[in-house]
């Protein structure tokens, strides 16, 4: 059986088969390693070379595969069209991108330049994204161990950011960045995780409340899109929640199948307004459901129920998260 699944940029069909897609997610900043057509050059802001190679898309913006033509290094180019409609998004995220400028966990600003036209924000460039990292690379060899150590890194960007006093609000698997590194002595393979996009982060603190609805449908707490005001600490929390449960079970925890939207409707905006609803009702209502055939630590079911409580005030802030005793038990673990 199909599942409709809503994101920020596009409506997917998702199989029985949860690592194949109709149509995959639009990815932020990343370089892919498919077949692409002859790279062509659409246009030059010295010393950057932009190509035709798209390496994601969002409401605003597009990110194109660009060349830093002085070091001879691949960067990552997010093109925002110059209007009245974002000249306020992109002054914010400048913005906070000059407050974390020196964090390492977060994907680093590289030069900002304008014409009439665009805003170019050049971003060092990542190996992937988690969502094609975890299709591509780790599946299906994704035990709890390497859940752990990708999970870890994660946290520890999001603790990063909330220490530098900003909400992301837009967490989720294609906002997060792989960058890996191969030891020339060993051959041995690391790999470092960053956040990336602050389109839609606020300065924030631990009681900053905000009322405005932003982020993607699938990853969304129950008490932003039940249209109350929500501490952006905590959205943050659930949407790991929700990475922490995709990581083991290559699937969202609350979901929408196709035959739940009713075979009389045709029209795609009124599919699509029934998809967010049911979504919203699932994820305001519905209980987790842990497959048995994953065979997940008792520890590590704990704190996915923890991340995800429906209650933001049960929910823990980023530094609890380190004290729970799934973290406290894999110390070993790097």
């Amino acid at each position: 059986m199909s599942q409709l699944v809503k994101d920020s940029c596009c409506v997917f069909v998702q199989e029985k088969n949860p690592h194949h897609f109709e149509k995959q997610r639009s990815p932020i900043l990343i370089s892919g390693h498919k077949k692409e057509n002859k790279l062509q050059v659409i246009k030059t802001i010295e010393p950057y070379t932009i190509y035709n190679k798209k390496l994601g898309t969002s409401y605003f913006s597009v990110v194109y595969y660009g060349m830093n033509e002085v070091t001879k290094r691949p960067v990552a180019v997010k093109i925002v069209k110059n209007n009245c409609m974002t000249g306020n998004s992109v002054e914010s995220e400048l913005s906070l991108l000059t407050k974390v400028k020196n964090a390492k966990r977060i994907v680093k600003l590289e030069a900002f330049m304008e014409d009439m036209y665009n805003f170019y924000m050049i971003f060092e460039l990542a190996d992937s994204n988690l969502m094609d990292y975890y299709n591509n690379v780790v599946f299906p060899v994704l035990d709890e161990e390497m859940v752990f150590r990708i999970f870890r890194k994660l946290a520890l960007a999001v603790k990063e950011l909330h220490e530098s006093g900003i909400a992301h609000r837009d967490i989720k698997m294609e906002n997060i960045l792989i960058f890996s590194k191969k030891c020339k002595k060993t051959g041995n393979e690391s790999f470092k995780v960053k956040l990336a996009d602050l389109g839609l982060s606020k300065c924030s603190d631990k009681n900053k409340k905000f009322n405005d609805y932003c982020g993607s449908p699938i990853y969304s707490a129950p008490e932003v899109n039940g249209g109350m005001s929500y501490i952006g600490f905590k959205y943050d929390i659930w949407s790991l929640g929700i990475i922490l449960y995709y990581l083991i079970h290559g699937d969202f925890p609350f979901n929408v199948f196709e035959d739940e939207v009713g075979e009389d409707v045709d029209d795609p905006e009124e599919i699509k307004k029934k998809i967010i609803e049911k979504l919203f009702h699932k994820i305001q209502n519905d209980d987790l459901y842990f497959q048995p055939e994953k065979n997940c630590s008792e520890e590590l079911k704990s704190l996915m129920i923890w991340l995800l409580k429906k209650d933001p005030e049960e929910r823990p802030y980023i530094e609890e998260v380190f004290s729970h005793p799934w973290f406290l038990n894999n110390k070993h673990v790097h």
